[in-house]
């Protein structure tokens, strides 16, 4: 959809239903009428995160990846976020789909459906009760410990699953339009990759303009 060339101005979620499927709509519904403190879940610190480098479920205060890992270097990896809903991850085939397909253009070899698959299942299992009704999962994907540099290495791939609480997404949300184009022609175009500072970029700026009165 197109957003009109306006500093700033409200729209609604359930102008999404189209693109929002109605289970999505009950829990975040049912979510909401739990109340805030249920819709947290536990305490974030206390989930068990997978990481293939530690051989599978961790405490996340032991959850550690290589400093020339070449996604922390240079963002070299893929991504997917999922939804959790009472502790099973929404569309979790589609997600790996398009994990593969970002892995295929970013040139890293795809990793094993049952693997990932398995192990994030794991991972919202363990997590269950700490998440509570409404959670989030990371399933991040990188080349794995290399050179610095951007020659990749010969070590595995890296696969990282994070999950914490969430909230359910707010009615409306303030949008303001950016100064500068995405690059259709990048080869990372339609690729969900992990290199999202021009996101941060943007959520930064919006904050910052949020925040300045003078500029409403």
């Amino acid at each position: 959809f197109f957003f009109k060339q306006k500093t700033a101005y409200e729209i609604s979620t359930r102008d999404w239903s189209s693109d929002v499927c109605s289970s999505d709509l009950e829990s975040r519904e049912r979510a909401r009428d739990d109340g805030d403190s249920r819709a947290r879940g536990g305490r974030e610190d206390d989930v068990r995160y997978w990481v293939s480098a530690e051989g599978g479920l961790v405490d996340a205060a032991d959850a550690t990846v290589s400093v020339l890992d070449h996604g922390f270097t240079v963002a070299d990896g893929v991504f997917e976020t999922l939804k959790l809903t009472d502790g099973v991850p929404f569309a979790l085939r589609r997600h790996l789909d398009r994990l593969d397909r970002s892995a295929l253009r970013m040139g890293l070899p795809v990793p094993e459906r049952a693997w990932v698959r398995d192990s994030a299942l794991a991972t919202a299992a363990a997590n269950a009760a700490e998440v509570g009704p409404l959670g989030r999962m990371r399933i991040t994907y990188t080349a794995g410990a290399s050179p610095l540099g951007s020659d990749r290495g010969e070590n595995e791939p890296t696969l990282v699953i994070a999950v914490s609480p969430t909230k359910p997404w707010p009615e409306s949300a303030a949008v303001i339009t950016v100064p500068w184009p995405r690059n259709e022609r990048s080869p990372l175009a339609g690729v969900k990759s992990t290199s999202y500072a021009e996101n941060v970029l943007a959520l930064d700026r919006k904050s910052t303009r949020l925040n300045s009165s003078h500029e409403w």
